[in-house]
């Protein structure tokens, strides 16, 4: 054991060789990492991988009304989508469209006061026939989502 490998031994470090991707650059060179360290990282990383707030970062919808390839009565008001996580009103939208292209809502779509994870917009008359809705979403730590859905009037 030379006085290097003595050095970084009592210091707490494991030797590790080179990588394979790096064995032109240091042929046959030892890198010494310390070994408390190499298990920080690694913990660190599961941690973050195991927690729940990863996978319920982006808001997608719970439910929706109507439902998606739903039919309903020409009665209908309003489409209202129940999302996973709040939204960002400012960044969020909703829009309805008949098969013609033609935007048939109110162009008030917005963010329920009490419910941060309700998002509609009030619906013009509607005549029999399949509608579209496109929404987009930002949930309040930013992440987007976005998605369209259809449904049907009955006459």
């Amino acid at each position: 054991m030379n006085l290097l490998t003595r050095q970084v031994a009592l210091a707490g470090a494991s030797p590790l060789v080179a990588p394979p991707a790096f064995a032109h650059a240091v042929a046959g060179a030892r890198v010494f990492l310390p070994t408390h360290r190499i298990t920080l990282v690694i913990f660190a990383a599961a941690a973050l991988l195991a927690s729940p707030g990863a996978v319920l970062a982006h808001s997608f919808p719970r439910t929706a009304e109507p439902a998606a390839g739903s039919t309903v009565p020409s009665a209908l008001t309003a489409v209202m989508i129940n999302f996973t996580e709040a939204l960002e009103p400012h960044f969020s939208g909703l829009q309805v469209f008949d098969t013609q292209g033609h935007q048939v809502d109110k162009k008030d779509a917005h963010v329920d006061p009490h419910d941060s994870k309700r998002f509609s917009v009030d619906l013009t008359s509607l005549t029999a026939g399949t509608y579209k809705v496109v929404w987009h979403a930002t949930s309040v730590d930013t992440h987007k989502t976005q998605g369209s859905y259809t449904f049907t009037v009955a006459p």
